[in-house]
C-alpha cells in the first residue's frame, strides 16, 4: 500500500503506511528504506535520516541507503554527516564516480579544498570521461588558487563535451577568470570570447571581457563592450561604466 501511495506522490499516506508497517515489524528493512525515501521526497530530511539509519542498522551493506543518508545530511547543510555517509558508501562501492563527486562536493562546501581535490581526482581516475568530475576539479583548484591545474582540468572537461550550453559557457568564463587572476590577460580575453561565442547574451562574460580590455588600455574595445552591455543588462552596464570607464 505504501509503495502505491509513494509512486502516486501521495506522500503523507505513504508515510503513514510505512510507519504502520515498521510498527508491526520493526525489522522490515524495505519499509524503513521506503519510509526514508518518502520523507526525503517530502523534504523532511531529518526524519529521512532516522528512517534510513534504521534501515542500515538492519542491512549495513546497502550502498544506496548510505548515499541517501549522505544526500539528506548535505541538503540539511550538515556536512560532517554527509561526508561520513558518503565515505561509508565508498567502502561498499569504491568504484562509484558519482559518490566520489558527491564526497568532493561536501568537502568543497566545507572549505576542505585539498580533500575535495583528492576526491575529484579519484573520480577522474575511475572514469577519465566524466565531465562533472573535471569541472568540479577545476573549480576546486581555482578555489585553492592553483590556477594552472584548474585550467588543465577545465580543458579536460571541454574536450569531453563539445555541446553548446550555458554551463559550458560559464566554465569558459571561469577559465578566463583563472587566466586573469594569474595575470595572463591575453589568454583571459580568448577564454571570455569563447564563452561569448557559445552564449552571445552572457552579460557577465562581456563584463569580464571589457574589464580585461581595460587592463590592457584598449579603450576602443572597452567602449564596444559597454554598448553591448547596455543592450543585454543595463544595470551591469552601469557598474561596468563606474568600474572600468570612469577615471
Amino acid at each position: 500500500m505504501g509503495d502505491a501511495y509513494r509512486k502516486s506522490d501521495k506522500l503523507d499516506r505513504a508515510i503513514d503506511a510505512y510507519k504502520q508497517a515498521v510498527s508491526i515489524c520493526p525489522e522490515y528493512y524495505d519499509a524503513w528504506k521506503n519510509l526514508g525515501d518518502a520523507y526525503s521526497k517530502s523534504d523532511k530530511h531529518d526524519k529521512a535520516i532516522k528512517a534510513y539509519e534504521h534501515a542500515v542498522s538492519i542491512n549495513p551493506e546497502d550502498a544506496d541507503v548510505w548515499k541517501s543518508i549522505g544526500t539528506a545530511y548535505y541538503k540539511l547543510d550538515q556536512l560532517e554527516g554527509a561526508i561520513k555517509a558518503y565515505r561509508q558508501t565508498l567502502y561498499i562501492r569504491p568504484e562509484s564516480v558519482d559518490i566520489w563527486n558527491y564526497l568532493g562536493n561536501a568537502y568543497e562546501k566545507s572549505d576542505q579544498h585539498d580533500k575535495a581535490i583528492k576526491a575529484y581526482l579519484q573520480a577522474t581516475n575511475i572514469n577519465p570521461k566524466d565531465e562533472d568530475a573535471w569541472k568540479n576539479l577545476g573549480f576546486a583548484y581555482r578555489k585553492s588558487r592553483q590556477f594552472d591545474k584548474a585550467i588543465k582540468a577545465y580543458e579536460q572537461a571541454f574536450s569531453i563535451t563539445p555541446k553548446l550550453s550555458m554551463e559550458l559557457a560559464d566554465a569558459w568564463n571561469s577559465f578566463g577568470n583563472n587566466y586573469r587572476d594569474s595575470g595572463k590577460i591575453i589568454k583571459a580575453i580568448t577564454a571570455y570570447e569563447q564563452a561569448i561565442g557559445i552564449e552571445p547574451e552572457f552579460a557577465l562574460a562581456w563584463f569580464n571581457l571589457g574589464f580585461a580590455y581595460g587592463k590592457l588600455g584598449k579603450m576602443e574595445q572597452v567602449t564596444e563592450v559597454y554598448k553591448q552591455l547596455k543592450t543585454l543588462d543595463p544595470v551591469m552596464a552601469d557598474k561596468f561604466f563606474e568600474k572600468v570607464i570612469l577615471p
